[in-house]
């Protein structure tokens, strides 16, 4: 019931918050391809970063990593958990915009070893 006068409440700031999604998927975006730019081809055994999935319920106010279709990484908050259906779902605020999700899409990033001579993709 409350996640209901939550969605209705938020509903009317939907244009503006739009809009403030709009902008900040765009500077991740540029983000994204300077970093890909100014980093070197080619790793000496650094890390990269990993996406691993949560593996248990997130509670409301739960801090995750939300993985994009876009392939970019977001910090996600969880504002209500969803059991309505056949699989969890959630409704998340990431960059100040509600959006609904799936659990495979929330998780943490983790460094992960390279070897010598792997590309850094």
């Amino acid at each position: 019931e409350a996640c209901k006068q939550y969605g209705e409440l938020t509903a009317e700031l939907a244009g503006t918050e739009a809009h403030a999604q709009s902008r900040s998927q765009e500077i991740r975006r540029v983000a994204a391809q300077r970093y890909d730019d100014a980093r070197p081809a080619v790793s000496s055994g650094l890390s990269a970063m990993k996406f691993v999935p949560v593996a248990a319920e997130l509670a409301v106010g739960a801090q995750a990593t939300y993985s994009a279709s876009d392939g970019l990484f977001s910090p996600a908050t969880v504002v209500c958990v969803h059991r309505d259906a056949d699989e969890v779902y959630y409704t998340i605020n990431v960059d100040g915009a509600e959006r609904g999700t799936v659990p495979g899409r929330l998780g943490s990033l983790q460094p992960q070893q390279l070897p010598e001579g792997v590309l850094a993709a």
